[in-house]
């Protein structure tokens, strides 16, 4: 459960409770498509059912559906490399208490997001590689129901000994 939020800087409470009784069952459907070894795509999606059965709700934070895509694109005889990855999340139910009580719950449904990161790499020599990647490029967050690293770059550096 999701306390209520203190506003920025201030803390937020949150308290974990048990569930006595609950299912999550599901099924997940993928497509690849290949040009070996130049192109590499695929799409897919993933539905989730997941109930507290002892209560008679869904499961908090648990999306219904779910899609992806990855992007793969190498270009053999430069190194270069291209990596393309996005998930886009449905919505998720979470339940909130509206005090002391934990007795006085309410659903708050926090909103669909997509993540995307972006990988380019070069491979050069025999077992070097160097890369840039851009992860979380939508900047998507929220500080009480998507806690997850804003926007951010990676510098990489790869080598065999």
């Amino acid at each position: 459960l999701a306390g209520e939020s203190g506003g920025d800087g201030a803390l937020d409470r949150f308290q974990l409770t048990n569930i006595r009784s609950a299912y999550t069952q599901g099924g997940q459907a993928e497509f690849v498509y290949r040009i070996w070894p130049v192109v590499e795509f695929r799409t897919g999606y993933q539905h989730l059912d997941a109930v507290d059965t002892s209560n008679k709700r869904a499961l908090p934070g648990r999306a219904q559906h779910q899609f992806s895509g990855i992007l793969n694109l190498l270009h053999p005889l430069n190194g270069l490399s291209l990596n393309a990855a996005s998930v886009w999340t449905g919505m998720r139910p979470f339940f909130e208490s509206s005090g002391d009580q934990l007795e006085d719950v309410v659903q708050v449904d926090a909103d669909p997001y997509l993540n995307l990161s972006v990988t380019l790499g070069w491979r050069f020599y025999d077992g070097f590689r160097l890369s840039v990647r851009g992860e979380n490029l939508i900047n998507e967050g929220d500080k009480v129901f998507l806690t997850q690293r804003p926007r951010r770059f990676v510098l990489g550096l790869n080598g065999k000994i």
